[in-house]
């Protein structure tokens, strides 16, 4: 299972990360605006006070940036994913985040959350 997930992990730490944002066919877009019109429906946009955020398999961390800039109340941002790369870039995007590297399967977080995605 571990030498899987570390060719999983090198695969998008040396190819797909930097081509990640590309989505010329609108496949990431348009799931990241079906999760904002789910959050939405939750009302949890118009909290006053900051609400915590948990994205596993976060990528370069567009949809966390999504939900950032539509927090009327600010937002603390968490996310999860096998690449190291992959989460750099979404630092960049969001230079508040807080990341950890590794696998859902295997992540022992432990914080009191508002929502998860996976999106």
């Amino acid at each position: 299972m571990i030498d899987n997930q570390n060719a999983i992990q090198r695969q998008y730490d040396e190819i797909i990360a930097t081509n990640y944002d590309r989505d010329s066919r609108n496949i990431l877009a348009s799931s990241f605006q079906r999760g904002i019109i789910h959050l939405q429906n939750t009302n949890l946009f118009d909290s006053k006070t900051p609400f915590q955020v948990l994205d596993i398999g976060i990528g370069t961390g567009s949809f966390l940036a999504q939900i950032s800039s539509l927090s009327k109340g600010g937002v603390k941002l968490f996310g999860l994913d096998v690449s190291e790369k992959m989460l750099d870039i979404a630092h960049k995007k969001n230079p508040n985040l807080t990341t950890v590297v590794g696998s859902a399967a295997n992540t022992n977080y432990q914080n009191s959350l508002d929502s998860s995605t996976n999106y």
